[in-house]
Order: structure tokens, then C-alpha cells, then sequence
């Protein structure tokens, strides 16, 4: 072998190994894009919350009636528990949910939440204590008053005082968000 054939045997494999390291950066960005999205395709909702809550992210949820912001505190089967910028508690039903605004990178959405939870049930356990609440309900109404019973199909709020007429029924399936 001359110095010509040598040079040619170089540049050959020097061309065989660029190609090669071109193939490898492609294979391994067309596994992340596919491991990315697969992750996107089995994401749920519940999942992303859990990731974003653990994470403290900013979110911004968009509902059937108003949007509410905040930082993730619980996750539950049926609800989101959002800490506001002013400090109230605001649980989200999450079948009320119709976009999530956040950081979503790094979240995988797989995950399950331990707890089995939903709006009603939640307002249903808070009605013993009689807090004062805000309601958000579909359409972008708001009702506001003290939760005094919850039943299968309204909730109960009084509001002004005790007196006559100062009593409220809000069906449950409207309601989108409770602001403690």
C-alpha cells in the first residue's frame, strides 16, 4: 500500500466515522422524540397535576367557568386543591377542567393520585364546619356565602344574615371551583 492508497483508506474511514456519529445524533434525538412522545400519549391530567404540584410550578387551569391560578397543593381522582396569590384554598373539579397552563417540562403524567375525591365530596365534608365559600359555577357566575349543607344534587349557602330569602340552592353539577 503507497501513501496514496493510505490517504484514500483514510479519508474513507474518516468519512464512515462522521457518517456514523451523524447516525448515532440522529438515533438518539429520534429516541427522545419518541420517548417524549409516548410519555405525551399516556399522560393524564391527574398525572401532570402530581408532577406540577411536587414540582411547585405555577398553573394557570382553565374551566368551564373561571380560570383559576395558583400553585398545586393536593391531587385527588376528582379534584385539584390550587394555593392562590392571595392565599385562599381553591378547589378545582377537575371535570371542570378544560386547559392547563404551566411549565410542563419534565413531567411524565403517568402517575395515579392515592386519594379518591371530588368537589362534592369535598364540600360535603366541609359543610360541618360552615365556612364561608365562593363558588365559580359553568358560565362564569359566581355565588358567594356560607356553605351550610351539602346534598346529592345542590348545595346550600346562606348568605346576608339569617332571615327569610336568605337562602341560596346551587346544583353541583355547575359548580367548577370553591374558594375558601
Amino acid at each position: 500500500m503507497d501513501a496514496r492508497d493510505f490517504e484514500r483508506v483514510a479519508e474513507l474511514l474518516a468519512r464512515w466515522a462522521a457518517d456514523d456519529a451523524v447516525g448515532d445524533a440522529r438515533r438518539r434525538r429520534s429516541r427522545r422524540e419518541e420517548l417524549r412522545r409516548r410519555a405525551a400519549e399516556a399522560a393524564t391530567l391527574t398525572g401532570v397535576l402530581i408532577d406540577l404540584c411536587e414540582r411547585q410550578t405555577p398553573v394557570v387551569l382553565g374551566t368551564r367557568g373561571r380560570p383559576c391560578a395558583g400553585r398545586i397543593e393536593a391531587v385527588t381522582t376528582g379534584l385539584c386543591a390550587l394555593r392562590d396569590d392571595d392565599g385562599a384554598l381553591v378547589l378545582v373539579q377537575l371535570t371542570a377542567v378544560t386547559s392547563l397552563s404551566a411549565d410542563l417540562a419534565l413531567t411524565s403524567g403517568e402517575r395515579i393520585p392515592d386519594v379518591e375525591l371530588d368537589l362534592v365530596g369535598a364540600l360535603g365534608a366541609l359543610a360541618a364546619e360552615r365556612p364561608e365559600v365562593r363558588l365559580d359555577l359553568a358560565g362564569g357566575a359566581v355565588v358567594t356565602g356560607r356553605l351550610d349543607a351539602v346534598g346529592t344534587q345542590v348545595a346550600t349557602l346562606r348568605f346576608g344574615g339569617l332571615g327569610p330569602g336568605r337562602t341560596r340552592l346551587v346544583v353541583l353539577d355547575a359548580v367548577t371551583a370553591c374558594r375558601l
